[in-house]
């Protein structure tokens, strides 16, 4: 059980460092970055969206060692995957929005979503860990797959999944987060320069946004 368990930390740890870099390092280091985040609030931000993604495995790990493949084939690649990315793409593009149009006078609505999830940031990050976690890729499909056909009950399905998400959690993505932390530092104090880039923060989220809602429609 341990071994598997640290086969499956080092996996993490890989993916980490490769396909989780590319999905989720746009949009970490473009919300730090383009809401003037320091460097403690960088690392929290980190801190919750990990944590977050490994609640998702955790469950993802129980729901796997209940219902066995029948996750994998039938219900996690099929049923959910496509509701899962058109959430996660509304989700995303409603961030960047939020994050272009909060210099401009808005409605009672969007001065609420932006005091909650651009402001007190805790919120949509940790939703925003969800979604990356619960989100189908091959990877994840991979990991899920043989943790179904190793485990002998729930209680390894869901030390599997925890092996895995905990690797995730020790990523080369920390020290983009740091980076993106220091450029909001360096461009604050040039008022209009910071605008700018806020704004090219602001839409690569939406695209990224787009990206996620178009695979979903398609799906």
């Amino acid at each position: 059980m341990l071994s598997i368990g640290l086969s499956l930390f080092l996996t993490g740890l890989f993916l980490g460092a490769g396909p989780c870099l590319v999905s989720c390092g746009p949009f970490l280091v473009s919300f730090i970055a383009g809401n003037k985040k320091d460097f403690k609030q960088s690392l929290r931000i980190w801190f919750i969206f990990s944590i977050s993604r490994i609640f998702a495995y955790l469950v993802l790990g129980l729901f796997t060692g209940l219902l066995s493949q029948t996750l994998i084939s039938k219900v996690y690649e099929t049923i959910l995957a496509k509701y899962l990315l058109i959430f996660g793409g509304l989700f995303v593009l409603l961030i960047g929005i939020l994050m272009i149009i909060n210099k401009f006078p808005q409605m009672k609505l969007c001065n609420c979503l932006e005091e909650n999830l651009i402001s007190k940031d805790k919120i949509s990050i940790a939703i925003f860990g969800l979604i990356v976690g619960f989100l189908p890729c091959a990877p994840l499909l991979g990991v899920l797959t043989y943790v179904a056909l190793i485990s002998k009950s729930i209680l390894k399905a869901v030390f599997y999944c925890f092996s895995f998400g905990l690797g995730t959690l020790i990523s080369p993505l920390i020290l983009m987060v740091i980076c993106a932390s220091y450029i909001s530092k360096l461009l604050g104090s040039e008022v209009r320069i910071y605008n700018i880039f806020q704004k090219i923060c602001a839409a690569i989220i939406i695209f990224l946004g787009y990206q996620l809602l178009r695979s979903g429609l398609s799906f």
